[in-house]
């Protein structure tokens, strides 16, 4: 067979799948797609979505109104992504992958996401851009309210994940994100509501892996203080029991060094003139400061 001929068969064999690919995706009805998307969501990352508005467009996209994904027995809901649109690339079969390409809203920012589908599970390559922290019900509810966030990250969902967390199967990847005025000023820590006001930057970087968040570091930088966290989270469900192993290392500022009663909590902790260094155990939903 000549080049010209291999070429025209191998045009031909890709129209051909992709005609089956577009009736096929058409043939589905409506509600069986978005019942089939939230069971696979499930399974494949331990969370629990919901979607609303599901909507298939020509000739390889859809649209979702709304998704939703909480943790399994918690109540409020990780994070809402809206006006969300999707498009296959039928080339991505050609290497063996499924390709598709998501973009939606989280508030006045957006999130897009690259996702290719292979035999052994799912890669996914994330980028957040102007992400408002009032838009992300979760960290409202332990006290950020307000802030903007960017960031990227990428993250690999094996086929066996849905044996569940209790047998080590979870999302492996790593975050990399920074922010910018971040309200802490509903922020609690072991029942008490800090006196702080705003976080002028902030950055993080951590890593998953055998269902372990590796903190390698959380920069926070303040008018009152300066301070970076890192340890490890394990990952359990519901998130907010999940054990930590964390060390909170603080640089007071003159504003907080003038406010004697902060300073008193954590006298026990000071290393140096002014610098304080506290391991911190317990849960997500419980740390404690430990001696």
């Amino acid at each position: 067979m000549s080049i010209k001929r291999l070429f025209i068969a191998a045009g031909v064999l890709f129209i051909a799948v992709l005609l089956f690919l577009i009736t096929f995706f058409f043939a589905f009805p409506t509600s069986l797609i978005e019942s089939w998307l939230e069971t696979e969501l499930n399974k494949k990352t331990g969370l629990v979505f919901s979607i609303e508005g599901f909507q298939k467009k020509f000739p390889l996209s859809f649209e979702m109104k709304k998704v939703k994904a909480i943790y399994a027995g918690d109540e409020n809901p990780l994070f809402y992504i809206n006006n969300i649109h999707g498009r296959l690339f039928p080339s991505s079969l050609l290497s063996g992958n499924i390709r598709i390409n998501v973009y939606g809203d989280v508030g006045d920012g957006n999130i897009s996401e690259d996702i290719i589908i292979k035999f052994g599970g799912i890669a996914l390559n994330t980028i957040a851009e102007n992400i408002g922290l009032k838009d992300i019900p979760y960290l409202n509810s332990v006290g950020f309210h307000s802030g903007v966030v960017n960031g990227h990250g990428q993250a690999t969902i094996s086929n066996g994940i849905s044996q569940g967390i209790s047998q080590g199967k979870c999302i492996a990847g790593f975050i990399k994100a920074d922010g910018e005025d971040i309200d802490i000023s509903r922020l609690r820590i072991q029942g008490l509501i800090m006196p702080f006001e705003v976080i002028e930057k902030m950055g993080v970087t951590a890593k998953m892996e055998e269902c372990k968040l590796k903190l390698n570091g959380l920069w926070l930088e303040g008018k009152e203080f300066s301070a970076r966290l890192q340890g490890i989270v394990n990952v359990s469900s519901p998130f907010k029991n999940s054990p930590i192993d964390l060390l909170l290392e603080i640089t007071p500022k003159p504003q907080l060094i003038k406010n004697d009663t902060i300073l008193f909590l954590i006298k026990d902790y000071r290393k140096s003139i002014n610098f304080y260094s506290i391991p911190i155990k317990g849960t997500i939903g419980n740390p404690v400061f430990i001696q």
